[in-house]
């Protein structure tokens, strides 16, 4: 019972499991992997993997892609976090119900500014932190010393 998709829209195995072997498909089960994955690394999360995969499967049969979803992830941390809201960022909520009206919200601005770009700034320092810390050879699990003063 796996989903396959490609560049024009999406195949269900079930149907024909020769699909299987189709040159250039993709499983739905890695786009799932990869858009849960940035939503641990953008909202601090840890969801594994499998979370959230049969909404993601039924987002992908309705024509849905995989950078709307990461687009919805991204609208609603800039609107959630540090907020009351924050516990539902969620792959059963954000890829749920009401996902195309995620979708379609505009991006919440605060102070002029997009909350987003708060949020990438942030990740772009945390990648510059890991990628100085590489250089000086300290594993990536292990904190930071500056974080233990």
């Amino acid at each position: 019972n796996n989903i396959y998709i490609n560049n024009t829209g999406v195949i269900n195995s079930l149907e024909d499991p020769s699909l299987d072997t189709v040159e250039g498909l993709e499983d739905a089960q890695s786009i799932a992997c990869r858009v849960i994955e940035h939503l641990n690394i953008r909202c601090g999360t840890d969801f594994r993997s499998t979370s959230g995969d049969r909404e993601i499967a039924r987002l992908l049969i309705a024509g849905f892609t995989e950078p709307q979803m990461i687009e919805v992830v991204d609208k609603r941390a800039a609107e959630w976090m540090g907020t009351r809201f924050q516990q539902y960022l969620r792959p059963w909520t954000l890829f749920g119900d009401k996902f195309e009206s995620y979708l379609q919200a505009p991006w919440p601005q605060m102070g002029g500014a997009s909350k987003m770009d708060g949020l990438l700034s942030k990740i772009r320092e945390e990648e510059e932190r890991e990628r100085r810390e590489e250089e000086r050879g300290i594993p990536p699990d292990r904190p930071y010393a500056a974080d233990l003063a």
